[in-house]
């Protein structure tokens, strides 16, 4: 039960710190340990996957990874530390606040 709220908690975090970019695009997960998200001018995400990991210390998986239908779409997992959680959806926010 604490495994499943702190991913509840993680969940929340990252979208709200996502939903603030106005930028993000994504449905909640209710059950899952990841979020597919879309950003608003990227076109590439396997591009922006790579740039996130170098620029912002950010991991996350190109949608592509996970078929044709994943294109548009990066994978965040947040079966994390919550402080984890935190320090990177911070460091996600500020990068996709300045980034083009």
């Amino acid at each position: 039960l604490m495994q499943a709220q702190r991913a509840r908690a993680n969940r929340d975090a990252l979208a709200k710190a996502l939903r603030d970019t106005g930028r993000a695009r994504f449905a909640t997960p209710r059950g899952a340990f990841y979020l597919f998200c879309a950003v608003d001018g990227v076109p590439d995400t396997r591009a922006l996957a790579f740039r996130l990991v170098q620029e912002a210390k950010v991991g996350v998986a190109p949608g592509t990874a996970f078929g044709p239908g994943g294109a548009r779409f990066v994978r965040m997992c947040f079966a994390r530390d919550s402080g984890e959680i935190a320090r990177a959806s911070e460091r996600l926010v500020d990068w996709l606040r300045r980034a083009s």
